[in-house]
């Protein structure tokens, strides 16, 4: 009496719907999700600590071939090494690629911040960006998520 087999028989159906919406949000994803370098007001100014950043794609996307773009942050404190400003990666389904991401810290200010930033990641065939939040934290390892500046991402540039 515990199973009802009409229920079994709708199951699937509906996770294959649930596992499409998946897919189309989670192309490629990021571990970890963010970067945060924390409290740079240690590091020296002009010195490029680096974090490593892995751009994961999905097993099962179609096609499994991609087109990747990424797009780098505009406030100049955070880059990607050994990448241009806007770039085109290709990649396969379950694929793994490392970029490192690097933080200068920039010249004393008056008023020092925590600063953000974002690495936009583009599928060019369906068109959906990932933004990974770049962060450094002057002093300590936390802040509130609303001490960031800036707190809004630009916009996206146009693609190439």
């Amino acid at each position: 009496a515990m199973h009802s087999p009409t229920k079994r028989g709708c199951t699937p159906k509906f996770l294959d719907e649930t596992l499409d919406e998946d897919v189309e949000e989670e192309i490629v994803y990021t571990v970890p999700d963010k970067i945060v370098f924390k409290n740079y007001s240690e590091l020296e100014t002009g010195y490029p600590n680096t974090r490593k950043l892995l751009l994961r794609m999905s097993d099962d996307v179609k096609p499994s071939k991609r087109k990747i773009q990424i797009m780098l942050p505009s406030g100049g404190n955070f880059e990607i090494k050994d990448k241009k400003a806007q770039e085109t990666l290709e990649m396969e389904a379950g694929g793994t690629l490392a970029l490192t991401v690097i933080f200068r810290k920039p010249p004393p200010t008056d008023v020092p911040l925590n600063l953000q930033d974002w690495l936009c990641i583009r599928d060019k065939i369906s068109k959906t960006i990932r933004r990974v939040p770049l962060r450094a934290i002057y002093k300590g390892d936390t802040c509130d998520d609303d001490t960031y500046h800036p707190q809004e991402p630009p916009e996206p540039p146009h693609p190439l």
